[in-house]
């Protein structure tokens, strides 16, 4: 096979100066991926800081020939420089590739390295592909010039000219589309790989590790005398140290905790740059954190500058959650580091983030310089230690996910063989089983989803199973029954409604509500139960569609409703200043609003506690709506709740229709099932026409109100894009409750 020769040009990205960033780790990472590829041939040309007296050369590998030119430090801190000395550059080049058998292909990286690769292509006739790193138009559209103004000029010249533009998000590709008008047929989005090392962590921060950073960064051992600060669950910022990767606003995000829990505030870790770096930073941001050195003394910011990979992946496996506040990146590699480690992330919208962190799944987007909701996402873990684990088990999901659609290094292998075919890729992770949102697995809550053989036995079955995918729990299908266990979820509305303490909806307080709900005439009988599994087995019923089960929504409801009245005549025959929360102990520990006076005065304490979140006049306009929503008298009707919408929650069984068993049942004020279905079942647009509708029942509507209500302050708060129009809602509240307040 002939050999290849492939000049890899990369100014200002040596490998063996990993402290300063991706580029370099990128340039490191083909060097140990190609250097058992005998039938290619790299020269690596790079810089290194010294004098300008030539260039030193090295033969790292048979196939790997790695040479450094001399620069001035000016060069790089005023990168005008590095253009005004291109000449040096080439002729420097020029000597080192004078004695080479041939070109076969030109990789560039960075705008310099791309410019005079363009030149050299040309002057020898041979294929340019190019990496852009990081674009002077980003920079510029977040108001951080480039570091030089010749790097337009630059790109220009070598997006133009090379065969293939390199890009490692869908973002980048359109800004080169948009931009830099460049064809789509020479762009390629081939993604970034991590080491091995985040997916298999295999050693403990120890007292070695510590140490060594104490004494390098504050020459003061104390912190390793009185407890193990570095098992805190930290948050944590990877990255340089500069103002647009936002580790300013990181600080006063993570001060405005700490001035609202104090010690209970988890510690701050700051990895990254040297110890020269890192003391330049520190006086550059004292303005803006006046109180860091005695965060620093009290071990609550922790600067560990520089690490290893290893180091990295054993840091980030300590936290519960990664920051990374950007006003641009071209794909943020740390952000795939974390959550190859199962570490969720808080991002601005930029690079891989952009692309692949969904609210509520894998971590939460945030936009730059929004310090209220940074600090508001980061108080949550804080709230709640179990939300890492959920977040962080989808976030390995989508890591696999994405590492699967790339293929980096097979990709970079086709070109440098030739035999590459371009066709533009737009990567996403992908959605099959992005389904357990709320499913966490860390102690205590390490439930097993039971095996097949293991329910066989219990409940004395033959037959084969089905498994079928839902949102709180596992189901499986013999031929004649189902049979479903539950696991524990985030209870996400603890986070959000500080009446509800419960961090965790168990599996053992859904299972029981259940097998309770089967006290019920019109819920499908459950045959079987296991208190060992927390599994029940019930027939096989076929299920009403959507359509069907709004019909019938109000003739089962009222059946339910008849015999719950019944029951809880049995439990107390007092309604008034009945206390449902006791009442309802015995079956259902999760927090619900038995009334809805309950909920509304709920709702009044939630805005005032967060109303830094909402626009003054917006929070006024609320407040006023709880206040007419609150005034309203209407006759209140106590009995057992279903808890939740029917839809998809009927089946018809031996001729007549059921309600399935439902683990969300509760005693008190009715009317939630009613709202919920109506909420499922009507489009907002649909809903709103039927709330103008005077002739409506007045009950519904108030319901109905209530609960859109709450969802707008409760999306509000959680940061969830919501279509509700308040000014809408605002105008049907003020219609029907006004007169009557």
């Amino acid at each position: 096979m002939m050999k290849k020769y492939i000049l890899l040009l990369c100014i200002l990205g040596n490998p063996y100066d990993l402290i300063h960033g991706g580029h370099q780790r990128t340039i490191m990472e083909i060097i140990q991926h190609f250097k058992y590829h005998s039938d290619l041939n790299f020269s690596i040309i790079t810089s290194k800081i010294s004098d300008t007296q030539g260039y030193s050369c090295k033969h790292l590998f048979d196939n790997i020939t790695y040479y450094e030119i001399g620069i001035l430090q000016d060069w790089v801190d005023v990168q005008d420089l590095l253009y005004e000395h291109r000449d040096y550059l080439l002729e420097q080049i020029y000597s080192i590739i004078e004695d080479m058998h041939a070109i076969n292909l030109i990789h560039s990286t960075y705008w310099i390295s791309g410019l005079l690769g363009s030149i050299i292509a040309k002057k020898f006739n041979c294929m340019q592909i190019h990496y852009p790193i990081s674009t002077s138009f980003e920079k510029i559209n977040h108001g951080f010039p480039p570091r030089s103004k010749y790097q337009r000029y630059a790109e220009d010249v070598c997006f133009t000219f090379a065969s293939l533009i390199l890009v490692i998000t869908k973002e980048e590709a359109d800004i080169l589309h948009k931009e830099y008008n460049i064809n789509l047929k020479k762009i390629y989005i081939i993604g970034r790989i991590v080491e091995p090392c985040f997916q298999n962590i295999r050693f403990e921060i120890s007292e070695d590790i510590t140490l060594s950073k104490i004494f390098t960064l504050y020459k003061d051992s104390t912190a390793l005398e009185s407890y193990e600060w570095w098992n805190k669950s930290a948050f944590c910022y990877i990255g340089r140290m500069a103002d647009y990767k936002g580790v300013k606003e990181i600080l006063s995000a993570w001060e405005i905790l700490y001035n609202k829990h104090h010690e209970k505030t988890p510690p701050l870790w700051l990895l990254g740059g040297n110890v020269d770096d890192i003391s330049t930073y520190r006086k550059a941001v004292l303005s803006y954190v006046p109180s860091l050195m005695k965060y620093e003394n009290e071990h609550k910011i922790y600067w560990w500058g520089y690490s290893t990979s290893e180091g990295l992946a054993t840091i980030l496996s300590k936290c519960s959650v990664m920051i990374m506040h950007s006003a641009f990146e071209p794909g943020g590699r740390v952000m795939l580091e974390a959550f190859a480690t199962g570490t969720p992330v808080i991002s601005t919208p930029c690079g891989f983030s952009r692309d692949s962190i969904i609210n509520w799944l894998n971590g939460f987007i945030v936009p730059y310089k929004d310090i209220i909701h940074l600090a508001h996402f980061m108080n949550f873990f804080l709230k709640n230690e179990y939300l890492s684990n959920m977040l962080g088990i989808q976030a390995q999901h989508t890591f696999y996910s994405l590492e699967k659609t790339w293929n980096y290094f097979q990709t970079l292998d086709s070109i440098y063989h030739g035999t590459f075919y371009n066709k533009l890729r737009l990567h996403y992770p992908e959605s099959e089983d992005i389904h357990k949102n709320l499913f966490i697995n860390a102690f205590p809550y390490c439930d097993i989803e039971n095996d097949t053989d293991t329910i066989r036995m219990e409940f004395h079955l033959t037959s084969d199973f089905e498994k079928y995918v839902t949102t709180d729990s596992y189901l499986w299908k013999s031929e004649h029954f189902f049979i479903k266990q539950y696991f524990n979820r985030l209870n996400v509305q603890q986070l959000w409604n500080e009446s509800d303490t419960k961090k965790i909806i168990c599996l053992k307080d859904l299972y029981l509500c259940s097998i309770y709900s089967n006290h019920f005439k019109n819920i499908l009988p459950i045959r079987e139960y296991s208190d060992k599994l927390f599994t029940y087995t019930m027939p096989c019923g076929e299920r009403v569609n959507i359509k069907q089960c709004f019909e019938n929504m109000k003739e089962i409801l009222s059946l339910l409703y008849k015999e719950g009245e019944i029951s809880l005549k049995k439990l107390t025959p007092i309604y008034e200043g009945i206390d449902f929360r006791q009442i309802n102990a015995s079956f259902q520990k999760n927090h619900k609003p038995y009334t809805f006076s309950n909920m509304l005065s709920e709702l009044n304490y939630i805005l005032d506690k967060n109303c830094a979140l909402f626009e003054n006049k917006t929070f006024l306009m609320l407040k006023h709506l709880l206040q007419l929503l609150k005034a309203h008298k209407y006759d209140t009707y106590y009995s057992i709740n279903y808890g939740k919408s029917v839809i998809n929650h009927i089946v018809r069984y031996n001729g007549k229709l059921y309600l399935l068993p439902s683990g969300d049942m509760f005693y008190g004020e009715i009317g939630f099932d009613y709202a919920y279905t109506y909420l499922e079942y009507y489009d907002l647009t649909d809903l709103f026409a039927l709330l103008n509708d005077q002739t409506q029942n007045i009950k519904v509507i108030y319901w109905i109100c209530c609960i859109l209500l709450q969802k707008y302050i409760r999306d509000h708060i959680l940061f969830i894009e919501d279509s509700i129009n308040i000014t809408e809602l605002s105008k049907i509240i003020q219609m029907h409750f006004t007169k009557l307040f």
